[in-house]
């Protein structure tokens, strides 16, 4: 397991300051959802993470290196990004999409290696696609078009993957579908997958681990039992919510607005 810390971080947009003095790390095989409301600073944290966003004080580290410092390479081996609502040309076929998660282990002429078609093709049936191999990526419905992104990433073959918000504009079937996919993979091939959510039951039901984020400060960080809970739903969203114990996960169920 690659360790990734995140250490006394400052981050910003311009003169804006939208995260400040923050602290975490990341050193277990497991799902970490990140929770907030809308510009609370929880995209901001995954660009960090993902090298999308330099920080304007602080260090994120990967194994302990700057991750600013190491090879683009070396990166994109350690860990693969899939942002939310990622767009395609529109002919490509869900086989040659896939194939760009090969990008960072071509050589120099930008040949694929010997065993890019094997990887390809376990990627392919690990995300269960395999029979959409050789159709354009458009012609997909959105939770088909979401496993071909996330094969494409795990054509990667790295121990880490970031998604932000990827249930966004699917319905309810298809976003089963999709994190029940990150769970098998992290299950199966001890991935680490960390993720901007906004579906707080998706949250609580996936996740070994919940980060809940206002205004750029960590609020609370632990179990989704530890961490969804009406005081932080509260504080956080500014809802109220009653939380209940169902089929050994937590529910919770909004009940309005705080006045």
């Amino acid at each position: 397991m690659k360790t990734i810390s995140l250490e006394s971080l400052d981050l910003s947009y311009g003169d804006r300051l939208v995260v400040k003095g923050l602290d975490l790390r990341f050193e277990r095989p497991e799902i970490v959802s990140i929770i907030g409301a809308n510009g609370s600073g929880k995209s901001t944290i995954l660009k960090s993470i993902g090298r999308l966003l330099r920080p304007r004080k602080g260090v994120v580290t990967l194994n302990g290196k700057d991750i600013h410092t190491l090879p683009a390479k070396t990166v994109a081996r350690a860990m693969s990004i899939l942002p939310q609502s990622p767009h395609a040309p529109d002919d490509i076929t869900v086989k040659d999409l896939v194939s760009f998660g090969r990008t960072p282990y071509r050589n120099f002429f930008g040949n694929n290696g010997d065993d890019d078609a094997e990887i390809i093709r376990w990627a392919l049936k690990e995300t269960n696609i395999e029979e959409f191999a050789f159709r354009p990526v458009q012609t997909l419905s959105g939770g088909e078009r979401q496993r071909a992104w996330i094969a494409m990433a795990l054509a990667q073959k790295t121990g880490i993957m970031l998604l932000d918000e990827p249930t966004t504009f699917l319905d309810i079937h298809h976003q089963f579908e999709i994190m029940e996919l990150l769970q098998r993979l992290n299950e199966k091939h001890n991935i680490t997958v960390i993720m901007v959510i906004h579906d707080l039951n998706h949250a609580a039901k996936f996740s070994h681990r919940v980060i809940a984020v206002k205004q750029g400060n960590i609020v609370r960080d632990g179990t989704p039992e530890e961490v969804i809970t009406e005081a932080t739903l509260k504080e956080v969203f500014g809802i109220k919510a009653q939380i209940l114990s169902m089929n050994g996960s937590i529910v919770c169920i909004p009940c309005g607005v705080c006045r």
